[in-house]
């Protein structure tokens, strides 16, 4: 089963319900931060910034509105490109955010991602709360421990 399928198969069940985004960027405002004065033009931040930022398996939105409040236009530029404007949630001081790793079993590499990636992700949105989940589909007794001390959630799918 594909990374895609698990994930499928994980939305399907509602478990966690929202609006899901696959493949959602992350690390932008780092980037820009480090290469924002060095970049020739907006052009060339851009192509940095598309090369080099991470992606999320999946992010879950669980309150939808609107539009999200996004103070940085790249960051801006990049969920405009992954979500329809009528389907963008509007970001408030509070609401929460799923950022997920998926994976067909529960892996040390997984944990690594997760865990980075919620780092990223909160320092590109300070304003959500953020929590970090795995999927999977087969567990692993000595990982799933140490994911439950990282506050890490862990769904076999």
């Amino acid at each position: 089963m594909t990374e895609d399928e698990i994930l499928s198969e994980f939305v399907e069940s509602r478990i966690i319900k929202g609006q899901f985004v696959r493949q959602f960027p992350i690390g932008i405002r780092r980037l820009t931060d480090n290469y924002g004065e060095t970049a020739k033009d907006e052009g060339e931040l851009k192509l940095l910034v598309g090369v080099y930022c991470k992606y999320a398996d999946a992010i879950c939105i669980t309150k939808t509105q609107k539009d999200w409040n996004i103070d940085h236009p790249i960051i801006a530029m990049e969920l405009r490109r992954k979500i329809k404007l009528e389907d963008v949630a509007r970001g408030e001081r509070g609401d929460l955010i799923w950022v997920f790793e998926v994976k067909s079993r529960l892996n040390a590499e997984a944990l690594g991602q997760v865990l980075i990636y919620h780092r990223l992700f909160s320092e590109d949105h300070p304003q959500f709360e953020v929590k970090k989940g795995i999927i999977c589909k087969v567990s692993d007794d000595l990982i799933e421990p140490v994911c439950r001390k990282c506050h890490v959630e862990v769904f076999i799918i």
